[in-house]
């Protein structure tokens, strides 16, 4: 091998020459490629350690050494062929670079890949559980939204250092800026309008100027709510932010923008994006998901939602109530699909008041006619179709994985998701996912959750394992919708015999019946013991009066605890205690004590 395939040119090790054989962690070749390794603190002890493992092997000298390079020649035992191996020390990269070029060719051998992988493994050896390591961080989280912002603030709380990389240009993830904020501001705002409509008539002209005025709410609410994640609140406490994307290059290194940062533990929190499903004509249509709906600056006339889920529902009533005729076409067979069946059905009758809804509706395809947006579908063999100036697709979530390159860094996926053990672990045991990129249960409140479980077990070397069995959810519609645990159907199919089923219709309620909200129902779900395993509730607020259910079964209470607790009359949650009055009335004056007490009465009394 002559001199010219020899040294370090443009910051990187001159090609690999076609012949004679050749190994190297710059080859584009598969077959002559070969991982990079780690810094071990900086270049003088990394080179040290490299020095100290080739010193070790017979018949190598060096042959020259710069700050950044070191040329060592290996001589063969029998027919004393030099061999040529190279490394170069990139400190931007914090990686060694190598390669290894024999002057003869017996490449079938496969000398220097076995000598390379050799070095590689007592190298890595040393450094085997990062012991020896000099990361630019203890954690890196990958992820602005609300699990990576628990993470970075927890972690930076104990002391860790951290590094947080968004590739957006302001923290807080989908929930803020799509999500969460911007919905709850928009169905407030049609709420008002909603009430005000309810006293008088609105012309379009008066329709179209709260509709404005609605969408200035929602954008200086998710202005107001920035504040509280802003950068300026994580780099006070020690984070370093990247704004840019982040890429694995291995399973401790990353690339970010034009530079790449090594961790010791990485905490994936990239949340989730709307999904598209493959309907024949959407690349065509100008289509609105969650993400852009928020811009909107005029109202339509109409519009067309894709999808009856909480998404989907939540939108849908909210442009109804801001003088939009929306109409939601559902496959499923009943809106509200992932609730309980007796609540879904009165919620499909109370926004049906509102909306049009077709349910087991399948789109075939959508198509722009005149400007308008004709959506055709399939129902019950019959073929329609409905037209409208807008169509928000909301059928579900996707993780936002596809840009990370976990493969470089072995993280296994599954059903599109990142696979994670009890503990939030991914495949490689340092590697953490928290938030919808997990595929757990996509709600900001999970994302929190876990977050603040990774932060015991990534930074205090805890084990804790997550359950979701405890984790409510809220359908934002008027009225609201409360889930907790199983429902009905398929606590039956878990308990059989052994459920208690209880329920109080809002119009056995006081307080609902003054206010002439009596379309509502309150179920509880418990063992014969009073576990509770499901609580689901639709009525005005039930996302608050309900979460004292889910407050017991937090708590590890039984169900008809709630009935000793006195609740002001005629607050909302006496329908919940008055559901855990029923408790008693089953188990003791509808049984054989009751029957020994009577008799007690009309004797002794």
């Amino acid at each position: 091998m002559t001199k010219e395939y020899l040294g370090v040119k443009d910051g990187k090790l001159a090609p690999c020459p076609h012949s004679p054989n050749c190994v190297s962690t710059q080859a584009k070749n598969p077959d002559k490629a070969m991982e990079s390794l780690p810094f071990i603190q900086n270049v003088s002890y990394t080179k040290s350690i490299l020095k100290e493992i080739i010193n070790g092997k017979p018949r190598t000298s060096i042959q020259s050494e710069h700050d950044d390079y070191l040329h060592i020649i290996f001589t063969s035992k029998l027919l004393k062929f030099k061999d040529d191996v190279e490394f170069y020390f990139d400190e931007y990269s914090r990686r060694v670079h190598f390669r290894s070029a024999s002057r003869v060719g017996y490449s079938d051998l496969g000398v220097n890949r076995k000598r390379m992988d050799s070095i590689s493994r007592k190298y890595l050896s040393r450094i085997k559980g990062g012991l020896f390591m000099n990361y630019d961080y203890q954690i890196v989280v990958i992820g602005g939204g609300s699990g990576g912002l628990t993470v970075a603030a927890g972690a930076a709380s104990f002391g860790a250092s951290v590094a947080l990389i968004e590739r957006k240009s302001e923290l807080g993830g989908d929930c803020l800026h799509y999500g969460c904020m911007p919905s709850k501001a928009l169905i407030h705002a049609a709420e008002e309008v909603y009430q005000t409509s309810q006293l008088t008539s609105l012309s379009n002209e008066q329709y179209n100027q709260l509709f404005t005025q609605a969408m200035e709410k929602v954008s200086k609410a998710v202005a107001d709510v920035q504040a509280h994640d802003s950068k300026e609140r994580f780099t006070d406490m020690g984070v370093d932010i990247y704004e840019n994307e982040a890429e694995f290059i291995d399973d401790h290194t990353l690339q970010v923008g034009s530079r790449m940062i090594t961790a010791k533990r990485i905490v994936i929190a990239t949340g989730s994006s709307p999904v598209v499903p493959p309907i024949g004509g959407v690349k065509e249509v100008d289509y609105l998901t969650n993400e852009s709906i928020f811009s909107l600056k005029e109202r339509p006339e109409s519009l067309v939602v894709i999808g009856g889920g909480v998404i989907g529902l939540e939108l849908a009533q909210a442009m109804a109530r801001l003088g939009v005729n929306v109409t939601i076409v559902e496959a499923g067979e009943r809106i509200a699909g992932k609730e309980d069946k007796e609540i879904a059905s009165i919620a499909q009758k109370i926004m049906g008041e509102q909306t049009s809804i077709l349910t087991e509706a399948e789109v075939d395809r959508v198509e722009t006619v005149d400007g308008r947006v004709r959506v055709l579908f399939s129902k019950e063999g019959s073929k329609g179709s409905v037209e409208a100036d807008k169509l928000l697709i909301a059928v579900g979530r996707q993780a936002n994985i596809e840009r990370l390159s976990l493969d470089k860094a072995g993280i296994a996926t599954k059903d599109g998701a990142i696979d994670v053990d009890p503990c939030l672990r991914t495949s490689k045991k340092h590697i953490y996912a928290v938030g919808d990129c997990n595929g757990s249960m996509p709600f900001t409140h999970v994302a929190g959750m876990e977050g603040k479980l990774v932060v015991s077990n990534a930074v205090l070397g805890l084990s804790r394992k997550v359950s979701y069995e405890k984790v409510p959810w809220v359908v934002y519609t008027a009225p609201e919708i409360y889930h907790l645990g199983l429902t009905e159907e398929e606590a039956n199919e878990k308990y059989g015999d052994r459920l208690l089923t209880f329920k109080t219709k809002l119009s056995d309620s006081d307080r609902f019946m003054a206010e002439h909200h009596t379309e509502g129902l309150v179920k509880v779900l418990t063992t014969s013991r009073g576990k509770i395993v499901g609580a689901h509730a639709i009525g005005p607020g039930a996302g608050e009066w309900m979460q004292e259910v889910g407050t017991i079964q937090g708590l590890n209470k039984k169900f008809q605890s709630l009935s000793n607790i006195i609740h002001p009359y005629p607050a909302r949650n006496n329908a919940v205690s008055q559901t855990a009055d029923l408790y008693w009335r089953e188990k003791l004056f509808d049984s054989k004590i009751n029957q020994a007490i009577s008799w007690y009465v009309k004797t002794f009394r």
